[in-house]
């Protein structure tokens, strides 16, 4: 298997080189290997963006074909699945039927969410397998860099409103995450600062309802027993050693290691990286937070000493009093 991420090349140098695959699987002479693209990326990523731009352009005589149709005798076909962790098992055996014998010329892309997949690992669940006469390409999508943001920051509001400090904070707040990015310019450009006055995000409130809804959707997916990780990771606001987040979360040993197993493989937090574990940015870990009791209870959480302060490493807001228990009080 062939994987573009991690390249030197640039997006667009990148998007060339994975058309041009394409291309070369679906000639009409069929001289090329039937292909299997797959896009790879976690929620938010871009990966619906890339694949209409890589499909979009084809010529005429490549036939479009969903799973559920039978194969035309003859001239190129391409079958594109997106978000194919939600595909129903009909078809998925129908792309596994596909893929086993393929034909030529012959392009299946498939997007899917990593951290969804049934079985992780296998994007079409235990019976995955790619036979030997397929070509098959993985590409991974990650965060956005800084310059790819202020890109985003321009073709929205102009080059003219996109100030250094605006840049940076839709880059801080995003993680980089493309939907996200795009869902604060929309905000910014929805409502426009006072005139005179730069745009910026610092004083927008509030998590976009589109990572809000990712955010407590998995969330609810983790066992309440151990979405005290969650609460935990929330509270240090950044990504932190598990040592950390076990004291503040209150648990150890296996409980701990089950539920940050669980979490992780909701997808609402991820390995960042050094041993580190955290939300995706710090407005998903905002959405996070555990949410306040009804009927005129004290607000659920961490106790005030363990809430988040600006500039203050992980090991400083931990405290025997701040532990983020799942458990009702």
């Amino acid at each position: 298997m062939t994987a573009t991420a991690g390249t030197n090349a640039t997006a667009g140098e990148t998007e060339v080189a994975l058309r041009r695959r394409l291309e070369a699987a679906l000639a009409p002479e069929g001289a090329g290997r039937p292909l299997l693209l797959l896009v790879e990326g976690a929620a938010g990523t871009g990966k619906s963006y890339l694949v209409h731009r890589l499909t979009a352009a084809l010529p005429p005589a490549v036939r479009r074909m969903t799973p559920e149709e039978s194969p035309p005798d003859s001239g190129p076909v391409l079958t594109v699945v997106e978000d194919v962790h939600r595909a129903r098992p009909g078809v998925v055996a129908r792309l596994l039927r596909l893929l086993a014998e393929p034909r030529t010329p012959l392009a299946c892309v498939l997007s899917y969410r990593p951290e969804e997949l049934a079985v992780p690992g296998l994007v079409l669940g235990p019976a995955t397998e790619f036979p030997a006469m397929l070509t098959v390409v993985r590409h991974v999508l990650g965060p956005l860099d800084v310059t790819a943001v202020r890109g985003m920051a321009e073709d929205a509001l102009g080059a003219d409103h996109c100030t250094a400090d605006l840049v940076d904070g839709l880059y801080r707040a995003s993680g980089g995450v493309a939907q996200t990015v795009a869902d604060l310019l929309d905000d910014l450009v929805a409502r426009p600062p006072v005139p005179g006055q730069p745009y910026s995000v610092a004083d927008r409130t509030g998590t976009p309802p589109r990572l809000e809804a990712l955010v407590l959707r998995r969330t609810a997916a983790v066992p309440e027993e151990h979405r005290a990780v969650v609460f935990a990771a929330a509270v240090l606001d950044e990504p932190a050693a598990s040592r950390d987040l076990a004291a503040v979360a209150g648990l150890r040993g296996q409980p701990f290691h089950h539920a940050l197993v669980a979490a992780c493989r909701a997808g609402v937090l991820e390995a960042r990286g050094d041993g580190r574990y955290g939300f995706t940015s710090p407005l998903a870990a905002r959405r996070g937070r555990r949410p306040p009791r009804r009927h005129g209870a004290r607000t659920g959480g961490p106790a005030p000493a363990c809430r988040p302060a600006a500039r203050r490493s992980p090991a400083r807001r931990l405290g025997t009093r701040g532990r983020a228990s799942s458990r009702p009080r």
